[in-house]
């Protein structure tokens, strides 16, 4: 034979021969078939887009006298509106909630609005509310929430609002989904703030903080003058004069306050959630735990909303869920008109009331 012969060996000592050998069979008969493999599929990464944050749909000045009319000074940040422009939005939604049969509300929370001579205080709002929102002192439903347990003024700011009493709530405390029973806060303790000539109702009195530097940053920049607190000029004073202190922190103390969390609140007060018209947060470093489960429920729909600046990052994604919601997210610039001093967010009502620029 012209082939030479080649000797039987067992599948067991040639194995890895024969399996070569089905390789190259399998592959011949795909190429003479025509056969071609698939090729793998991949689903593409898309690398999603980080979020920007737009600049703020408007600055926010106070406007009194002539200027309600023509506007924000001229020297305001642009585009500006009033505060009068903007709690329309706040009362248009609680005549909306009125006007489909249910009792609107309103909720403060922090104390400092009950001082304050600025024009989006407790006061000055249900004042608009009663004049300019066609609310009869009966429809309306006021929550306030602060960590002191006592406040002097509260019932006074009722009697000259001519609220309906039986509709307004107290509660002693502040919100935050996540504490349990108590909470710790600094304050300037009651002596230092009596050493330095002020009363309890000063606005250096019902400074509370979740930080305890932040009393003492506080006070300073009343001194300075960036800020402003009340009553002038006897609040400017007697920070001064606790000022002049070379550790102003040992002027401040613990405190434990009850807390709650937000939605427990509205249940607690007998409020709903979805009546809630406007919402003021007045408080320091507390903005978040305050809003952000509200914010995440569906129901929670107010015309206006403002809250105390905390510089934090996480405030970033209140302020992206506000304007996901389909809000306008503007600033209200500090005493020095240089950084945000607190948010707003306005959303005008699904039926046209209110709402005008």
């Amino acid at each position: 034979s012209p082939w030479p012969s080649v000797p039987y060996q067992p599948c067991g000592r040639s194995g890895s021969m024969v399996a070569l050998r089905l390789v190259c069979v399998a592959a011949a008969c795909q190429a003479c078939l025509g056969i071609r493999r698939w090729p793998e599929f991949r689903v593409p990464v898309r690398t999603p887009k980080p979020y920007v944050e737009p600049s703020p749909a408007f600055y926010a000045c106070n406007g009194v006298g002539a200027e309600v009319a023509g506007g924000c000074p001229r020297s305001a940040p642009q585009p500006s509106r009033t505060m009068e422009s903007l709690l329309k939005y706040g009362y248009g939604r609680m005549q909306e909630i009125s006007h489909n049969g249910r009792e609107p509300s309103v909720v403060f929370v922090g104390a400092g609005a009950l001082q304050s001579g600025e024009r989006w205080s407790d006061a000055y709002f249900f004042k608009k509310i009663l004049q300019d929102g066609n609310l009869t002192r009966q429809d309306v439903k006021v929550a306030f929430v602060d960590p002191l347990e006592e406040v002097p003024e509260f019932k006074q700011k009722v009697y000259i609002s001519r609220l309906n009493t039986s509709y307004v709530s107290h509660v002693h405390g502040v919100l935050d989904p996540h504490c349990a029973g108590q909470t710790q806060l600094y304050r300037f303790s009651p002596k230092a703030v009596s050493d330095s000539g002020l009363s309890a109702s000063a606005s250096v009195a019902r400074l509370f903080s979740t930080r305890p530097e932040q009393p003492v940053a506080i006070a300073r920049s009343w001194v300075s003058g960036n800020t402003t607190c009340q009553p002038m000029p006897e609040c400017k004073e007697g920070a001064e004069k606790m000022g002049k202190d070379a550790d102003m922190t040992k002027l401040v103390e613990e405190v434990r306050v009850p807390c709650m969390a937000p939605l427990d609140m509205i249940r607690d007060t007998e409020n709903a959630i979805h009546n809630i018209g406007a919402m003021f947060v007045n408080t320091e470093g507390m903005s978040m735990q305050s809003l952000y489960q509200l914010m995440l429920h569906g129901d929670f729909e107010p015309g206006f909303v403002m809250w105390k600046s905390t510089g934090s990052p996480e405030e970033f994604e209140l302020r992206k869920h506000f304007r996901k919601r389909g809000y306008e997210v503007g600033v209200k610039p500090a005493g020095d008109g240089t950084a945000p001093g607190h948010y707003i967010a306005v959303r005008a009502p699904k039926t046209g009331f209110g709402a005008a620029r």
